[in-house]
């Protein structure tokens, strides 16, 4: 798995004010943990994390985290959660977790498909991602990037599970009969059928009397011949 560099700066100070200021000087509020170390307070350049997100893309991933004036100068760190603003979507704050390379770590990784299922090219059927991560347990330079699902041979009613995989060097944690992606049928609107008393009403109305008959309104009525 990729390591991205990432600089980072220490902070004594926490609350909403402080991570405002931050924020607005162009800096994400941050923290690192981990079982051997004690927690630190950071923060990262806003567009150089950005830089690492293009770079990575989503799921979780390693950085080398260099933190000046600091207690410790950080090193290998799993980034585990981000927060984003609900509606503009920048960054508002990053956990870090120090991380060794001779311990296992869990993870969720993305689910990424690819091809076009057989069952929506020639049944109309429709695609459906039931889920969209795995857990894994692995060591860190094991991280896989992605699980990728090839979808192509897919029928209409047929499903792939998790335990269709196997993940170099790591252990699926995500239970084996969980469904990740099915084609369903296509969905058959019924077109409405009129009431058998509307279609005899509408019949009956549109019918014509019989010759020699009168109608209810007169109409109809048979025209007497006058010798002249």
């Amino acid at each position: 798995m990729a390591t991205y560099p990432l600089k980072a700066r220490a902070r004594e100070t926490k609350g909403k004010g402080m991570a405002r200021r931050l924020r607005q000087e162009g800096w994400v509020p941050a923290v690192l943990y981990g079982a051997e170390t004690e927690n630190q307070m950071l923060a990262v350049e806003a567009k150089h994390l950005d830089a690492v997100f293009r770079a990575a893309g989503r799921g979780s991933f390693l950085v080398d985290l260099k933190v000046e004036g600091g207690s410790a100068g950080a090193g290998l760190a799993l980034m585990r959660e981000v927060q984003h603003h609900p509606t503009r979507g920048d960054v508002l704050h990053v956990d870090f977790q120090h991380v060794s390379l001779k311990k296992k770590i869990h993870l969720t990784i993305p689910i990424v498909l690819s091809g076009e299922p057989v069952g929506v090219k020639t049944s109309g059927g429709v695609l459906e991602l039931l889920i969209r991560e795995v857990e894994v347990e692995c060591l860190p330079s094991d991280v896989p990037t992605e699980l990728r699902v090839d979808v192509s041979d897919l029928d209409v009613g047929h499903s792939i599970h998790v335990s269709d995989f196997t993940i170099p060097n790591a252990t699926i944690l995500t239970s084996p009969a969980t469904a990740v992606v099915t084609v369903a049928r296509p969905t058959v609107v019924a077109e409405e059928v009129p009431a058998e008393e509307e279609v005899e009403g509408e019949a009956a109305e549109g019918e014509e009397a019989p010759e020699g008959e009168e109608t209810p309104d007169g109409e109809g009525k048979p025209t007497e011949s006058k010798e002249q």
